[in-house]
């Protein structure tokens, strides 16, 4: 999703250092200002979404890791298996990668687009 026009300008992509085959997806100094872009990009996805299973939570001091199943109403999505890494400096969260196959979105998202 981060290949979305709606994210041109607001989002930089960089290889990530501790595994050639990821890339982080940065939030630019445009990226903030443009809060209303991703509220409605979250009350769309928050619309198909019918339930989330935890899996998995492990804590450390300065991060997270959860796993967790989110189940859509749209069946070429179906359920997501997801993990989710938060990073904590400063006393707020720093970072958050997610990790998940973004293959059945692509499908779902061109569905819901179509005049």
């Amino acid at each position: 999703m981060a290949g979305h026009s709606l994210l041109d300008g607001l989002v930089r992509r960089d290889p990530d250092p501790d595994d050639r085959r990821s890339t982080l997806v940065r939030i630019t100094p445009a990226g903030p200002d443009s809060t209303h872009h991703h509220l409605s990009g979250l009350d769309a996805i928050l619309g198909i979404v019918t339930g989330v299973d935890m899996i998995s939570e492990l804590y450390g001091e300065t991060e997270a890791t959860l796993v967790y199943d989110v189940h859509t109403s749209v069946p070429a999505i179906g359920t997501q298996r997801t993990a989710e890494h938060l990073r904590r400096a400063d006393g707020r969260i720093d970072t958050i990668r997610l990790i998940f196959d973004a293959t059945p979105w692509h499908a779902g998202m061109q569905a819901s687009t179509r005049p």
